[in-house]
């Protein structure tokens, strides 16, 4: 048994126990604003020092069936495919999604490439159908939604 751990190694473990409860669960909640999006996206940023992109995928009801990173990248940047997106979406027979990622800085002030992203995964998402409730930005306390904002190409 170890005597001591790091905060990092704390960190990492709690947000193991967190998925693992979430995936769980036999009432999944539903998400269906950017409010209820960072409660679910808060712990699972928890402590993360490099940006990470996560669909939230949703059934018919917003309910979440799924939390899935589809990119892990560096300090201030990360690559996402549309393909690998919809091959998600698509094998989690999912209805709804919602992205997000996380500003390791805390800042939650979107850039162009945020932007770009949006529009990308939007494009695709109404390719197949797929309702895009909103794009997230999670920060240290505080989150960015392109929908409340009325940004990017969301329905």
């Amino acid at each position: 048994m170890r005597a001591t751990w790091s905060g990092d190694e704390i960190l990492a473990v709690a947000r193991t126990i967190y998925d693992e409860r979430l995936a769980a669960r036999e009432e999944r909640p539903v998400v269906n604003y950017a409010e209820s999006a960072f409660r679910v996206l808060a712990p699972h940023y928890m402590g993360r020092r490099t940006e990470a992109v996560t669909l939230l995928l949703l059934d018919s009801a917003n309910r979440l069936t799924a939390l899935v990173d589809v990119s892990k990248g560096t300090v201030d940047g990360s690559a996402v495919y549309p393909r690998e997106v919809v091959r998600l979406v698509i094998e989690n027979h999912a209805t709804g999604v919602i992205l997000a990622h996380n500003h390791p800085s805390g800042r939650i002030v979107p850039s162009e490439a945020d932007r770009s992203l949006t529009r990308r995964i939007g494009t695709a998402m109404r390719a197949i159908d797929v309702r895009m409730l909103d794009h997230v930005i999670v920060g240290d306390r505080e989150f960015y939604s392109f929908a409340d904002h009325h940004e990017g190409s969301l329905r």
